[in-house]
């Protein structure tokens, strides 16, 4: 669920930073981050949030002096690192078949209007 949603925020911020003013990249990643905080929060509970979890494996293992807590860590630790990764991968291959876009700051001519039509 944590990998699914790290992807979720990743490919909202690289769609939307191409091509797009900084203010519109600032508000879809900071509404993407509170919808994966909200969902995650409900499903998981601890808001998509890796300090979150760690501080609650280290002050269960340290009052509970209970070592299983820490058996799964590591599934985290990897869907931190991995989510990210694939994220980027699909979105190089989502960018490759995308149609060209119009530059909004030039005006459109017959060249532009025949290399959107082949």
């Amino acid at each position: 669920m944590d990998s699914i949603l790290t992807s979720f925020i990743v490919f909202v911020f690289l769609f939307t930073s191409t091509n797009s003013p900084t203010a519109s990249v600032a508000t879809s990643t900071g509404l993407a981050r509170a919808v994966t905080a909200y969902i995650s929060l409900q499903t998981i509970g601890q808001a998509n949030n890796f300090a979150r979890l760690l501080a609650n494996y280290v002050i269960s293992a340290i009052f509970l002096s209970d070592n299983r807590v820490w058996r799964l860590f590591y599934l985290y630790i990897f869907g931190m690192i991995t989510a990210p990764i694939i994220a980027a991968i699909l979105y190089w291959g989502m960018n490759n078949a995308r149609l060209p876009r119009l530059d909004s700051t030039q005006p459109i001519n017959s060249q532009t209007i025949n290399t959107i039509n082949r």
